[in-house]
């Protein structure tokens, strides 16, 4: 089993008041949880929301193997 840093596989993303968080869970599996304001978002801080899942999707994408189908 190759050695890794399990905390590179754990990053952040934010923009403003909104974060997502992807977790490594095992070779090829990820959770991203989205944290926001208790408040109600603004339309600008719903665009920043798509934003990070955005990132936070290209980063698993590109930590999970293909399926090769």
């Amino acid at each position: 089993m190759p050695n890794f840093d399990v905390t590179r596989l754990n990053p952040s993303f934010s923009i403003g008041r909104v974060r997502a968080d992807v977790t490594y869970k095992a070779p090829g599996k990820f959770t991203v949880s989205l944290y926001q304001p208790d408040e109600e978002l603004s339309h600008a801080e719903l665009l920043c929301a798509i934003k990070v899942l955005k990132r936070a999707e290209r980063f698993v994408a590109g930590h999970v193997p293909s399926d090769g189908g």
